[in-house]
């Protein structure tokens, strides 16, 4: 632990825990494959991953515990067979320029969507994707 210059006693330890904490909001959350695929808005990772295994609808949980204007990322693979669809259900907005999670058809494929959560009606909007990647 530092004693002297740019950190007194105890500041170090404050950094190294704000680090991990940053790493762990960063890092990826892989998300179990089901009929409703679940963003738990409860958990401190913002970047989550699933593979999909048939075709599937994506909500959003525990919205109360969110922060207004945290962005999401997800990254939808389709399984071995594609052609896998994804659906906006509960508490996942849709906008009029980008109104549907459509997400590449190719098995293999990997898709990235981005969301930015809205307090003020809990939802969690859809605003735009990066798709066809292998």
């Amino acid at each position: 632990m530092a004693t002297s210059g740019p950190f007194a006693v105890g500041q170090q330890d404050y950094i190294d825990y704000m680090n991990q904490l940053w790493d762990r909001q960063n890092s990826l959350l892989t998300i179990a494959d089901a009929a409703n695929i679940d963003i738990d808005l409860s958990e401190l990772q913002r970047n989550r991953t699933v593979t999909l295994g048939g075709n599937r609808t994506l909500r959003a949980t525990n919205g109360s515990s969110a922060r207004d204007g945290y962005q999401y990322t997800l990254r939808v693979i389709q399984d071995g067979t594609g052609s896998r669809t994804l659906t906006a259900g509960s508490g996942v907005g849709l906008g009029t320029d980008v109104n549907s999670l459509t997400v590449s058809a190719a098995a293999g494929a990997v898709d990235y969507l981005v969301f930015i959560y809205y307090h003020a009606t809990t939802t969690l909007h859809f605003v735009g994707y990066s798709r066809g990647y292998t």
